[in-house]
């Protein structure tokens, strides 16, 4: 005799949203807590991406370091929320959002040609 809990339901797959969950937490505090070994790397491509830039010493309501910090929170929150009420695809798309904004625009500044730029 064996217990399950699914009641011959498939097993959610969960594992890529919560990867994502945890990619966002590591994003936001890595942003809050590590921004001045960051700005090296962050700094100047976002300033590139938005046409405003974020100081070395930003205060922690400003709103270009607000964008950097918090989207991955509220993304975060919501990809908890989705798995929770058992919307696995949902996690997996809102949790994606801040890494692959970090992504295209680090890949982008760092890779295209300069005549794109």
């Amino acid at each position: 005799m064996s217990l399950s809990y699914y009641d011959m339901r498939r097993k959610p797959r969960t594992f890529l949203a919560r990867l994502w969950i945890g990619t966002n937490a590591v994003i936001a505090f890595g942003m809050l807590f590590y921004w001045s070994g960051l700005v090296g790397y962050v700094g100047e491509p976002y300033r590139w991406a938005t046409q405003s830039g974020v100081g070395a010493q930003p205060g922690l309501f400003d709103s270009n370091y607000m964008v950097l910090w918090a989207t991955p929170i509220l993304c975060m929150i919501a990809g908890w929320l989705a798995l929770r009420s058992r919307q696995e695809h949902v996690a997996r798309i809102v949790g994606c959002y801040p890494s692959m904004f970090l992504a295209v625009m680090l890949g982008w500044y760092n890779f295209a040609p300069q005549h794109w730029l």
